[in-house]
């Protein structure tokens, strides 16, 4: 089993979720000390709403200030995430640069591409397929420098109950 001391060496993040109501002290713990974050909903909603909160589970969009070992051992409280709590994430470079739409930009020869990167990979493969259905309520447009960053025009319309105020 490793220690604590060689996953924060390793720099294995360890995030906890924490169900029920037992204190699990060296959970919460050994999530603070390796960096990683403590979930503790009470309810199914809160358990729901956090899963929800897929970039906040990603190690790419938290903040790269992880506080220093030495504050941790301080006895300062692990960040307990809850709906109305969440962590800071990365602030996002780029949203004043120029855009492509998303069909002119799915045809644009991404599938030559050879990298590895399975980030890569998933964003090019939800390119081809949302370029693939266009919709006619709604018009999608990726970042010409970071196709990470996507911009959804959505037009409002009655037909859809999300969309209907009545």
């Amino acid at each position: 089993m490793m220690t604590t001391s060689r996953l924060i060496h390793s720099h294995i993040v360890v995030d906890s979720f924490i169900l029920g109501n037992g204190e699990h002290g060296d959970l919460k713990t050994l999530s603070y000390l390796t960096g990683g974050l403590n979930f503790a909903p009470q309810t199914l909603e809160e358990a729901l709403a956090i899963c929800e909160l897929e970039p906040v589970l990603s190690l790419l969009e938290r903040p790269d200030d992880v506080p220093d070992l030495l504050r941790k051992q301080q006895g300062t409280l692990p960040f307990i995430v809850s709906p109305k709590t969440v962590p800071e994430r990365k602030q996002i470079s780029n949203l004043d640069g120029s855009l492509i739409e998303l069909g002119r930009f799915a045809k644009s020869g991404t599938e030559q591409r050879a990298d590895q990167n399975l980030r890569l990979n998933r964003i090019h493969n939800e390119i081809r397929n949302s370029g693939a259905r266009e919709h006619p309520h709604y018009d999608i447009y990726i970042g010409e420098a970071n196709m990470g960053l996507w911009k959804v025009v959505i037009q409002e319309t009655c037909r859809a109950p999300i969309y209907c105020h009545q």
